[in-house]
């Protein structure tokens, strides 16, 4: 789905390739807070908070599939998930 660079870091992939500045994303393409006059007034603080969480995660834990060989399967609906769980190791 990502191509063959999938695992390395690459800023560049969120940075819009004439003007070098962040790609700025629709409110169209995340049905989840919806869009337009109707959109969530709480879908940016949301977000932050994710974003929050994730970072705080991700500098306090090493995270691991529990199992090296488990395969993670998607799901496709209105967004797209993980079908079942995924086992996940945190190590401090």
């Amino acid at each position: 789905i990502y191509g063959d660079d999938a695992l390395e870091v690459k800023p560049e992939r969120w940075l819009d390739p004439d003007t070098r500045q962040l790609k700025l994303n629709s409110q169209f393409e995340n049905p989840v807070f919806q869009a337009g006059p109707r959109i969530c007034l709480g879908m940016n603080m949301a977000k932050q908070e994710v974003r929050t969480m994730l970072i705080a995660l991700l500098r306090n834990f090493e995270v691991k599939l529990a199992d090296p060989a488990y395969e993670i399967r998607l799901q496709v609906g209105i967004t797209l998930t993980a079908k079942g769980s995924v086992p996940l190791v945190f190590a401090k």
